[in-house]
């Protein structure tokens, strides 16, 4: 892999403290598509399937992200996990759906260019490295 791909070049950094004084703590995550491929997956298999939001969206966001890890995802489906997100955030009766549309959405606009470039490269580069999800 070329330095500067970008999958896997960038990561998601959160600074956590614990107590006063104490030094912060850096949260990395390196492959932002893998990690909102995961989450997808929790969720579409914690879902209950009571609110429509949550049963279809959680689905069509793993079915999204599967297809973007195997490289059959086009340009238009990026907007679409965008819009699914979106929709499923507030509209339902408990928090799964929220909790599922920050976790991915949040990846997806953070990240997008990592997402544009596994669309671009018909999957991830890191892919021969990767776990079976």
């Amino acid at each position: 892999m070329e330095p500067g791909y970008g999958c896997g070049e960038k990561t998601v950094t959160k600074w956590l403290r614990r107590q006063p004084g104490e030094p912060r703590t850096q949260v990395a995550v390196a492959r932002p598509v893998r990690a909102a491929l995961v989450i997808a997956r929790f969720f579409r298999h914690e879902s209950c399937g009571q609110c429509t939001q949550c049963r279809e969206g959680t689905g069509w966001l793993h079915k999204l992200m599967v297809s973007l890890e195997a490289g059959t995802a086009t340009p238009s489906d990026l907007d679409v996990i965008d819009e699914v997100t979106r929709f499923m955030d507030g509209h339902t009766i408990c928090a799964l759906s929220d909790a599922a549309a920050w976790g991915s959405g949040w990846f997806l606009r953070r990240f997008r260019q990592e997402f544009e470039d596994h669309v671009t490269h018909g999957g991830c580069p890191l892919a021969a490295t990767s776990f079976e999800v």
